[in-house]
């Protein structure tokens, strides 16, 4: 009787079996092969023929191949099965384009066409049934392709976000790509950028980065300097010559009630001023852009510059720049500049106020022409100093003629023409100039008073003497 073959496990394991008889007189052997065959089915086993990643709403590239084993994993090859014999199912598995084909050649069933609906990314579990028997495959499902940008940590984007012109806005610009269910899309270099108006200045100002490997940008914290009013920002990002819904940042610009944007010049309005006289106060405020009044400003940093117009390009020249004189408490914010006197020459003259800001920049106020005038008469000069006349007691008129060609003007004190609206006359006298001799020479025609006539406060004066003596010419206007 022979001993039990124990027969292998797989059915690759052939094995041969010999059989030997010997005696005295005999030898005799026999051989046989053990060739294993499959068992009863009893399991089900899963063969994924590529990656197990698939993307959010994409289907699977790998096929899944299906076989029925025994209980040691041997494939059972006389199968009759049918498609409807084998059952998949999943959590969240789409079968639109779910396809299952029975191979008859290698006794297997091909799966095709799986899909999960959109959902969380993560991993998902496929359940294989045929009869009783059951297996599981694990699939990772990452987010779908890039399809929309989303701004991180901004929760409500329909309102408009305020900031005061030349500051920062309140969060910084974090955006994250994500497929269309709003899942983060881990795509990088996607180049991501900031579209605004040409009105609104943004530092800094590199509004173009990529993202990293996370699908993430941050163009950091943003400030904005822009006219008073609603506003918007477009980000705008583009993946594989598709442009991405992108959000749009309202932001309403409020003026600064720090940054000074004008000079307020108050001051009595007059025509023109008299020469030498006495400017009335000028009141002067530094007003912000939302329009109230700046107080916190040291006096120092006020000035006020006068210079005389030299051409219809107003310019500088020789300014003369003045201090301000120091507030009072109650009068915060408001700087003067009192009793400055008048130029002393009549011209055109502009005048300007400047604040030297906390930022090395000068702001200037609108520029003040005014009109300096003569003052009042006070003297008469001659146009140009004459030399000493010498004459001579002879004949000949030019040798006793005293003046000629001399023009006498009116002035004030300070050698301004005047009196253009004065017409009258110039009484010429004689006097000595020593008092030695009280015998005072007459004029030609034997008078001791010559009078001639100016009008507009000029005169032409021409004088000749009968004899030649010491003497110098008064003139008294009249």
């Amino acid at each position: 009787m022979l001993p039990d073959v124990k027969v292998p496990t797989s059915v690759t394991d052939v094995r041969y079996c010999l059989v030997t008889f010997l005696d005295d007189h005999v030898s005799l052997e026999s051989g046989f092969i053990v060739r294993p065959v499959p068992d009863e089915p009893k399991n089900i086993k899963c063969k994924l023929k590529g990656s197990n990643v698939l993307q959010m709403g994409e289907k699977l590239q790998a096929e899944i191949e299906v076989m029925i084993t025994d209980q040691h994993g041997n494939q059972i090859q006389n199968l009759t099965s049918s498609v409807n014999s084998l059952g998949i199912s999943g959590n969240g598995l789409d079968k639109t384009d779910l396809t299952t084909v029975w191979q008859a050649d290698t006794q297997t069933f091909c799966v095709k066409g799986v899909r999960f609906k959109p959902g969380h990314p993560g991993i998902k579990e496929l359940c294989f049934a045929w009869h009783e028997f059951s297996h599981f495959l694990r699939l990772n499902v990452i987010a779908g392709p890039p399809a929309k940008l989303i701004l991180m940590d901004w929760t409500d984007l329909e309102e408009s976000v305020s900031v005061i012109n030349g500051k920062e806005l309140p969060k910084p610009l974090t955006v994250q790509l994500c497929d269309q269910w709003d899942n983060p899309s881990p795509e990088p270099n996607v180049k991501i950028s900031l579209v605004k108006p040409d009105i609104i200045k943004i530092t800094p100002s590199n509004h173009l980065c990529k993202t990293d490997e996370k699908g993430r940008a941050n163009l950091g914290v943003l400030s904005i300097h822009a006219p008073r009013g609603d506003h918007i920002l477009q980000l705008k990002a583009t993946y594989k010559k598709t442009t991405l819904d992108c959000p749009v940042i309202k932001v309403n610009v409020l003026p600064d009630p720090d940054n000074p944007v004008l000079l307020n010049v108050k001051y009595e309005k007059k025509d023109a001023f008299a020469a030498g006289s006495t400017f009335p106060d000028f009141i002067i405020s530094v007003i912000s852009e939302d329009g109230s009044i700046i107080k916190n400003i040291k006096a120092g940093r006020i000035s006020m510059k006068i210079w005389k117009v030299e051409s219809r390009e107003t310019r500088l020249l020789n300014a003369t720049t003045f201090g301000c004189t120091i507030t009072k408490d109650n009068d915060e914010g408001f700087f003067y500049f009192r009793d400055r006197k008048v130029p002393e020459q009549v011209g055109t003259y502009g005048i300007q106020s400047a604040y030297a800001t906390d930022k090395g920049n000068t702001l200037l106020s609108e520029q003040i022409i005014v009109e300096v005038v003569p003052n009042e008469p006070t003297q008469l000069m001659p146009a140009s100093l004459p030399r000493t006349p010498v004459v001579s007691n002879a004949d000949c008129v030019a040798s006793r003629t005293l003046v000629k060609d001399l023009s006498l003007i009116i002035m004030d004190k300070y050698k301004n023409w005047t009196g253009n609206d004065l017409d009258g006359k110039i009484i010429a006298r004689i006097k000595r100039s020593t008092e030695k001799d009280a015998d005072i020479p007459l004029f030609q025609g034997k008078t001791s008073t010559v009078e001639f006539p100016f009008h507009k406060g000029i005169a032409e004066i021409e004088v000749s003497l009968p004899q030649k003596l010491p003497i110098s010419l008064c003139f008294q206007v009249s």
